[in-house]
């Protein structure tokens, strides 16, 4: 190329089987699009733009964020590097793309086709450096010692290489997916057998009811085992094939444990356990041992909803608990026994959705052998673990089912597939070479029911959606903006729409697990929202004109559901506590958070001086007056039938809010008033109802959260 002429741009960049594409921001493996946010993107562009330099952190701080957002920058810059290996399925340890250099940065080093280099202008006043004229006469020595000099790097390169893979784990791949099951309703909570030919499961698909199934791979008619009007539910298949434990409902709290043979036959009873709701998400409910005498369940320890892990003996009947005590503020689920029976693998919660993964060795009698062990990198959602045929490595779900995760004992987890729907309850055969799991395919979509003071004045319309998730809207007070929590970007964000859902647009790039529950400011100015990176929960602000975010909390164990004072100088938010969740206030401008008492979801009644607020697993809408020392004042409940989660607003005369049976089901959209201190129904809840409730300022419109789609079917995973 002659001096002074420009390269030609390149805007696809080859490395390894991956391809990246600067213009669409997108990245592909063999010629299928993966799924990467857009500020992982941007680091992975620009490490690649400098490649082979190293480049720092501040850098890239620089070059994706700049100087005017407040986030926490170091979990921000972790959370993308551990994307960008997650999707390029590479290895910290040994790395084939990016390498990491403590306290200087990070390199790629792969071999690159279609290099765009930066453009970098000259110190002001010097020339341009001249073109390096090479001498083509080399000395005959001098060629002698480079080629000898490449031929050791090439052989010590090697020689690092296969020192490397002689080290690291075998990684498992997912390289496919297919189908098991496509009946209509849900079916999930897969249990192979032990040979891998058959697969157990639940369905509700026949009369609404749900019972316990069984199909040979490969057939399409399953056979029903259970037939009890209850639901049945979370089958597990001994290790012999012979039986199958499943659980019984008899009431909202109570469950009983259940045996059946594989083949259809006589029930029996085993034990009662107490099922909160918030676990019953955790995909996996008992685990047999490997000798097939006992079985590890999880049940509530008292009316203190915290849960644990038992044994039942097979033999005896007798229950013990496998721990003596639990640090954990919500207990333990998805117990899983090594193929060896000398481990167990569970999911411990902090809080509900906030969930690790812990190996536990155990004794001949499974007594705990030393302290359990945490599995590393994985997002703080992490459930369903389940044993390779070898007993030290475990596969589970992590980022809401949507990655499959490989961890060694003792090890730090990878990645081994990416889900392009979420998965539940993993369920793999002894020989460690067949893998299902339930795939669920959501679409929630905001809604819109036209009303009129307390009457409804039109049909309900659907008016913000995609083939994403859509949930969480709240109205600025002035009436201009829709905010509400979007994954339409490939990642839970922000997202703002005009007042009658046009227009959407996205409001935040914080790339966290989860971002939601936006909340405004009374001047429409700004709004708070919590979000996970990838840890703990904090509040952050974000400036709505220009998206200057600050994060406004610290501290562990993180808050949730942040909303504003009526003067906008407060922050009421959820402090996610071991003994249950507390409201805490901060300033809006930062500072040390105070703890006020029990609830949560805490909002101020324009006008009364009242700060209202839900109870965790206690039916209610209370209340106590912010004179004085509020801490002192006494609570009062207003309204007895709200049981949900953020489902309620506050204007000047009452509280809208959605009404629940006594069982704590969605019933009614209602209203409740200051002046009669009575309930009245404005409409009945959809079917479908998902959640939510927000209120125009005018009070013409309601606007709420619906499941568009929420079937789910088995898939087979397969392994290489």
């Amino acid at each position: 190329m002659a001096t002074g002429e420009a390269p030609a741009q390149q805007n696809i960049l080859r490395f390894g089987e991956f391809e990246l594409d600067l213009g669409r921001q997108t990245l592909s493996r063999r010629g299928i699009r993966l799924k990467l946010q857009n500020q992982p993107c941007q680091v992975l562009a620009l490490l690649i733009q400098r490649a082979p330099e190293v480049v720092s952190r501040n850098e890239i701080r620089q070059r994706v964020w700049g100087n005017n957002v407040y986030i926490d920058i170091e979990r921000s810059i972790n959370f993308c590097i551990r994307q960008i290996r997650g999707v390029l399925l590479d290895n910290a340890a040994a790395p084939r793309f990016i390498e990491t250099l403590p306290r200087e940065g990070y390199r790629f080093i792969a071999p690159l086709e279609g290099v765009v280099q930066e453009e970098r202008s000259e110190p002001s006043g010097l020339a341009p450096a001249k073109e390096e004229i090479t001498d083509v006469a080399v000395r005959p020595n001098r060629q002698r010692w480079a080629i000898v000099s490449i031929a050791l790097a090439a052989m010590l390169t090697v020689a690092v290489a296969a020192f490397w893979i002689a080290r690291r784990d075998v990684q498992v791949r997912v390289s496919g997916i297919s189908p098991v099951t496509s009946y209509p309703g849900d079916e999930r909570e897969p249990s192979l057998s032990p040979d891998g030919r058959q697969v157990a499961f639940s369905w509700d698909g026949e009369d609404a009811r749900r019972h316990i199934y069984v199909k040979l791979l490969g057939e399409e008619r399953p056979l029903r085992l259970t037939q009890d009007p209850a639901d049945d539910s979370f089958p597990a298949w001994s290790p012999e094939g012979k039986q199958i434990a499943f659980l019984r409902r008899r009431t909202d709290s109570e469950s009983d444990i259940m045996l059946i043979p594989s083949i259809g036959g006589t029930e029996r009873i085993l034990h009662r356990v107490q099922i909160g709701d918030f676990v019953s998400g955790s995909g996996r409910m008992m685990s047999w041992s490997a000798d097939g005498k006992w079985l590890c369940f999880t049940s509530e320890l008292g009316p203190s909803s915290h849960h644990a892990l038992f044994l039942l003996s097979l033999d005896s009947g007798s229950v013990r608990p496998l721990f003596a005590r639990s640090s954990s503020p919500e207990g333990e689920s998805s117990p899983a026994f090594s193929p060896d029976g000398r481990w167990l693998a569970f999911a411990r919660y902090a809080s509900p959705m906030n969930s690790k993964i812990f190996v536990q060795r155990v004794t001949g009698k499974l007594d705990p052998d030393g302290e359990p062990l945490v599995v590393f990198n994985t997002s703080g959602n992490a459930t369903t673990p389940v044993w390779l045929s070898d007993s030290k490595r475990i596969l589970f779900l992590d980022r809401d089912g949507t990655r499959v995760m490989q961890a060694p004992i003792g090890g730090v987890a990878k990645l081994a597939y990416i889900a392009s729907a979420r998965l539940s309850g993993l369920a793999i055969d002894a020989s460690g070479s067949r893998l299902v799991a339930s795939r669920r395919l959501d679409d929630d979509d905001i809604w819109s029911l036209p009303v009129n003071g307390l009457r409804v004045t039109g049909e309900a319309q659907r008016f913000v959606y995609s083939t994403a998730n859509e949930a969480q809207p709240q109205f600025s007070p002035d009436g201009r903006l829709l905010a509400f929590r979007s994954s339409r970007s490939g990642a839970s964000e922000i997202w703002l729409a005009d007042s009658d859902g046009q227009n959407p647009r996205q409001l935040t790039h914080i790339g966290a697990y989860i971002a939601g529950y936006p909340h405004w400011s009374p001047d429409s100015g700004f709004l708070v929202f919590h979000a996970r990176l990838p840890d703990e929960a904090q509040v952050y602000m974000i400036r709505v004109q220009d998206g200057v975010t600050r994060q406004i909390t610290h501290e562990r164990p993180g808050f949730t559901v942040p909303m504003f004072s009526l003067d906008g100088k407060v922050i009421y938010m959820t402090e996610t506590r071991p003994e249950g969740p507390m409201i805490s206030q901060v300033s809006a401008a930062g500072g040390t958070p105070q703890r006020l008492w029990s609830g949560c979801c805490a909002q101020e009644a324009p006008g009364r001086g009242l700060l209202l607020y839900g109870k965790f697993e206690q039916p209610g809408i209370y209340g106590r007056s912010l004179s004085g020392d509020a801490l002192k004042n006494p609570e009062i409940r207003l309204v007895k039938d709200y049981a949900l989660w953020g489902g309620f607003e506050v204007v000047e005369n009452g509280i809208y809010y959605v009404g629940c049976t006594p069982t704590g089901r969605p019933r009614a959209f209602r209203f409740y008033s200051f002046a009669s201190g009575q309930s009245v129904d404005i409409a009945p809840t959809p079917l479908n109802y998902e959640g939510d409730l927000a209120v125009t300022p005018d009070r013409k419109r309601l606007a709420y959260t619906t499941a568009a789609r929420g079937s789910q079917d088995l898939v087979q995973l397969d392994l290489n």
